[in-house]
C-alpha cells in the first residue's frame, strides 16, 4: 500500500548537494512561524541535473516523495518534481 507513505512538500529551494555519483541532497525552505526551516530532501541523478539546470535559490517547487527509515531516522525521497514559480516568470 504505497500510498499510505505518501507526502507532498511546497517549499522553497534553497541548494543542492551531490552526495555521490547517483544521489545529492536537495534543501528547500518551509515557512514556519519561528523562522524558516531547511529540510533535507534524497533526489536521484538525472531529476537533480534537470533541477540544477532549472532552478535557481528561492524558486517555488512541489515534491512528492515518501519516507525511507535507516539507521539515522527518516528520509524524505523525492518521487516528482513540479515548478511551481521561477524568478524568471516576473
Amino acid at each position: 500500500m504505497n500510498y499510505l507513505n505518501s507526502l507532498i512538500l511546497v517549499g522553497k529551494f534553497n541548494s543542492l548537494i551531490k552526495i555521490n555519483d547517483n544521489i545529492s541532497c536537495l534543501n528547500i525552505f518551509q515557512h514556519h512561524e519561528d523562522g524558516d526551516v531547511i529540510i533535507p530532501i534524497i533526489i536521484f541523478d538525472k531529476c537533480a541535473e534537470h533541477l540544477k539546470k532549472s532552478c535557481e535559490s528561492g524558486d517555488l517547487i512541489g515534491i512528492k516523495g515518501h519516507i525511507n527509515i535507516d539507521d539515522s531516522g527518516l528520509i524524505i525521497v523525492t518521487d516528482k518534481i513540479t515548478f511551481m514559480y521561477t524568478k524568471r516568470d516576473e
